[in-house]
């Protein structure tokens, strides 16, 4: 079932320069249906018959069902979707999930309380298939839970090889949680990858505070190729200026956890791993548990460092202006995409960002 579709039986045209915009869309309950769907004219929820392109939800308010927001693209690819200033809370399975796009836009959504018992993974946001040009940004994503060992992501990206300039800047996720799983992808993770190209991960702040089985393994940024599918490519992410911060008190916990090999990060740096486990990160099979053992296994990191932030509160992942924090002061921003502002469009303090999604204004 759904409350808003958006789609056309013909292949020839698509639906689009539909908005979406100001509605309360609740369902009967978070095991129920999609609230707002694109995709087939034809089979509720199947892959579009044309692209169904330049469509707009904004400023919605939706709850109590399965998904959230769904898009299913043709392989020509939906092109140019904005979904912006959605409050997402007590879902099911996702919050919102872009299958084969070109041009998307996911900014300034609040996601909170994705929780199921289920036999996929539950997610805040989600890509899937065909990813071009897409820019994920200033989201705030909490809470995201499977209650049986199933896995339990802020961020989902399965994308094929071919995807290219996968933005991701901006974003705080605080929270995800499951029952430990036989396979990686079981467990609960920050920001989860398995497959795909031209991931750019930039100033987000993503912490996993609520414990896991003792035996789970967590990590906040998680790249785990699945190489059937021909996995992650060499040099296909870039990951700098992020807080990974991992206070989770038991289960085998990380900063980074990659089964991957180095080769498949082009730039690490000027990162901060906080783990109160003292396992910064895990590749080639050995846990890292200094910054110089990180430079070892992942290459890069010169500048990155391993300080826990003062954030504003539990629940408040924004960083306190006080001198505990100065060490964060190191970020250099990056050259594509130009990040010149953070999660509350504040602007960022040349010559040096704070790392993280927060800037603050300390005098140094």
């Amino acid at each position: 079932s759904t409350v808003i579709r958006i789609g056309s039986p013909s292949i020839a045209v698509g639906a689009t320069h539909n908005v979406v915009k100001n509605c309360v869309v609740r369902m009967s309950a978070s095991t129920v249906g999609i609230a707002i769907t694109s995709g087939s004219g034809v089979t509720l929820f199947g892959i579009a018959e044309a692209p169904n392109s330049n469509n707009t939800i904004e400023n919605n308010a939706v709850s109590n069902t399965q998904t959230a927001i769904y898009a299913y693209g043709p392989a020509g690819l939906d092109a140019n979707w904005t979904i912006r200033r959605n409050d997402i809370t007590t879902v099911g399975f996702g919050g919102i999930q872009i299958n084969n796009g070109i041009g998307t836009q996911i900014l300034d959504n609040n996601i909170s309380n994705v929780s199921i018992n289920g036999a996929q993974p539950t997610t805040g946001i989600t890509l899937s298939f065909e990813a071009r040009n897409t820019v994920i940004a200033r989201n705030k994503i909490s809470n995201v839970a499977n209650t049986v060992g199933n896995g339990a992501y802020g961020m989902y990206f399965d994308v094929n090889t071919t995807s290219t300039s996968i933005d991701v800047y901006n974003n705080f996720i605080l929270n995800a949680s499951c029952p430990a799983g036989a396979a990686i992808w079981q467990n609960a993770h920050g920001i989860y990858a398995d497959l795909g190209n031209g991931f750019n991960i930039y100033h987000n702040t993503v912490q996993l505070a609520t414990n896991s089985a003792a035996a789970a393994t967590n990590g906040v940024f998680t790249f785990d190729p699945f190489a059937a599918l021909g996995g992650i490519t060499a040099g296909g992410v870039n990951l700098r200026n992020n807080i990974a911060s991992n206070v989770q008190t038991t289960g085998n916990r990380y900063g980074i956890y990659s089964t991957g090999v180095p080769g498949m990060f082009a730039t690490i740096d000027f990162n901060d791993y906080d783990v109160t486990s003292g396992n910064l990160g895990f590749i080639g099979g050995i846990a890292r548990t200094t910054i110089a053992a990180m430079q070892a296994g992942f290459g890069g990191n010169l500048n990155s460092i391993a300080t826990p932030p003062t954030f504003v509160s539990a629940a408040d992942l924004h960083v306190q202006n006080v001198v505990a924090n100065a060490p964060l002061y190191i970020a250099t921003p990056p050259a594509t995409p130009a990040i010149t502002t953070d999660i509350d469009s504040d602007p960022r303090n040349a010559p040096l960002y704070t790392v993280g999604a927060d800037e603050v204004s300390y005098v140094r």
